[in-house]
């Protein structure tokens, strides 16, 4: 799940996690988300105000503890990015300083430093992780709570813990079937984890449920996963179809090439 990072940031619709093949060998290699009358009425009123008091504390609660995580994980990914543009600066200076005058120390620096790069594969979110799951834990009965769920489950697929993330994104977008946004958060997420672990019939049902909620702009994106999915079920009928409804239906769309392309492969 690694190389999926980048489309697997849970903050914007764009971020979704839908993989988009490039041809049929790349999907044969790549098989694998909201009571007398003045008394009682003045006791209501203090009721309803504190009661509107509380909720609107509990929901700010949440809120925070959510934006905290957030904090967190963007600290994280900060400190990353600073380091590497340290290292690279550093690996730079060093090859400028071999090509005035190579030596064996300095090569053995480059090399160092070099390796240091290849093994910064991303950054290290085990903090942020840890406070999303706890968030979600305390309050996964809330939006907000199902908000840091889809991002720990987002997280531990990261690390390929696919199985324990399915079961977090199942439970997720059965209990938010009135939060179309989560519902297709956590159902796109869902999707591609399906594919990954082989289990298409059960990611093809996915697929459908997530067109249902999706905006017109990311259809195509989760017709193009169906369409793929299709694919690698054998079902290849049933592919050409799926890109066909792009190529007619989304002409437009940066999904309309590659579908073009695939269903070229397909004949």
């Amino acid at each position: 799940m690694s190389k999926k990072k980048d489309e697997l940031n849970l903050k914007g619709p764009d971020a979704f996690q839908v993989r988009a093949a490039e041809s049929v060998e790349y999907l044969k290699a790549n098989s694998k988300l909201v009571v007398g009358i003045i008394g009682l009425v003045a006791l209501s009123a203090i009721v309803a105000l504190g009661f509107n008091y509380v909720s609107s504390q509990k929901l700010e609660d949440r809120q925070i503890a959510v934006s905290e995580a957030d904090q967190i994980f963007d600290q994280e990914s900060k400190a990353y990015e600073e380091k590497k543009a340290k290292l690279e600066k550093e690996l730079d200076d060093l090859k400028l300083k071999s090509k005035e005058a190579s030596t064996p120390e300095v090569e053995a620096q480059v090399k160092d430093l070099q390796a240091r790069l290849d093994d910064m594969d991303s950054p290290d979110h085990t903090k942020s992780m840890e406070e999303y799951r706890r968030v979600y834990e305390e309050y996964k009965d809330s939006p907000q709570g199902k908000v840091a769920g889809i991002r720990y489950a987002h997280l531990i697929a990261e690390q390929n813990k696919l199985t324990e993330a399915k079961d977090i994104l199942v439970e997720i977008t059965k209990d938010a079937k009135n939060l179309p946004i989560l519902q297709a958060q956590a159902g796109m997420i869902l999707l591609s984890i399906l594919e990954d672990l082989g289990q298409y019939e059960e990611a093809l049902k996915q697929a459908d449920q997530v067109l249902k909620v999706v905006g017109k702009e990311l259809k195509p994106r989760v017709l193009l996963a169906k369409g793929r999915i299709l694919y690698l079920h054998k079902d290849l009928e049933g592919a050409g179809k799926a890109f066909d409804e792009i190529i007619g239906s989304y002409e437009n769309s940066q999904e309309s090439e590659k579908a073009r392309s695939l269903k070229a492969l397909l004949n």
